[in-house]
């Protein structure tokens, strides 16, 4: 039945790349040590102080406001995604598996977002451990969801896909760990290059599907 769907993957790429160019970029108020990734330091604040820090002034607030309520969008994107590559999962367990954590994901995230946008409202009387569980648990569950597609490709058997698959699943690994121990510096390294290597993945994933398919009779 995955077959059918081999190329749901690379429309579901299209889609998120779309999600992505059209979100509206955080901009947080100047501080004295500006966070790399804005979006992220409001994720995984460091503290109530950060929190009020970056959204202290009327544009950070508004840039914020408009970045958040874009994300359920993109949530929506990145969710087809890793739905899409979790059909692919010829076993059922993974496959349901992979489906849960996308699930998973995309309800904490919405929650992270409630959050994120109580702050905004009153930047002053956040506190920043409210968002914590959210943001970890949505954070480990995306990681995990590339990890389990890293199988998709070991699974193939040939040498290529198994070493495709460990640059896939080393740094979804370290993100995961870096999710559960809240280090925003780990999350930070590791977040752009498993995505990037997880969007490969979905568009290298039919034709490596069917060159499987084409070389295993003569194996």
């Amino acid at each position: 039945m995955a077959d059918k769907w081999v190329w749901a993957p690379v429309a579901c790429v299209a889609l998120l790349a779309i999600a992505f160019a059209c979100m509206s970029k955080f901009v947080p108020a100047p501080t004295p040590h500006p966070p790399k990734k804005p979006v992220l330091a409001l994720e995984v604040p460091a503290s109530d102080a950060e929190v009020a820090a970056l959204l202290a002034t009327k544009d950070a607030q508004a840039s914020a406001l408009a970045n958040t309520r874009w994300d359920y969008w993109f949530i929506a994107a990145y969710t087809l995604l890793f739905l899409a590559m979790a059909w692919q999962q010829r076993d059922l367990g993974l496959r349901i598996a992979a489906m849960v954590l996308a699930l998973a994901a995309a309800a904490f995230d919405v929650w992270e977002d409630l959050i994120i946008e109580r702050f905004i409202r009153a930047p002053d009387h956040a506190h920043a451990s409210e968002v914590w569980f959210p943001a970890q648990a949505k954070w480990f569950c995306i990681f995990a969801g590339v990890a389990l597609t890293a199988l998709l490709f070991a699974r193939l058997g040939r040498w290529w896909w198994i070493a495709f698959a460990i640059v896939l699943i080393v740094p979804a690994l370290v993100g995961a760990a870096a999710a559960i121990a809240r280090i925003r510096p780990l999350l930070e390294l590791t977040i752009d290059p498993t995505m990037e290597l997880f969007a490969l993945a979905a568009l290298v994933w039919p034709f490596a599907a069917k060159l499987a398919r084409a070389i295993r009779p003569a194996a």
